[in-house]
């Protein structure tokens, strides 16, 4: 799920709202190739490696927030990837 802000209207994609509750934020930095590549790095390496635990009973995986730092393939580009968890051991 891709999360931009609610007063845009685009074409061929649906509205829709995100649940409030407990999630960690994390950053891709770079271009739209690489983003394969921190989402392995958060849930193989760094949740595991964490106290973070995922919410097992979430309607999404995570959402992806662009916003004006979104880029596309540039090195600045950055996207906010947001995975909900149970609370923070």
């Amino acid at each position: 799920m891709a999360a931009i802000s609610s007063d845009i209207k685009i074409d061929g994609f649906e509205n829709e709202s995100i649940h409030s509750g407990n999630y960690v934020c994390f950053q891709h930095k770079g271009s739209m190739a690489l983003i394969k590549s921190t989402i392995y790095q958060i849930y193989k390496q760094f949740i595991p490696l964490s106290d973070f635990v995922i919410n097992t009973n979430r309607t999404l995986i995570h959402y992806e927030r662009y916003d004006y730092r979104f880029n596309w393939n540039k090195t600045n580009s950055v996207i906010d990837i947001f995975v909900p968890i149970k609370h923070n051991l």
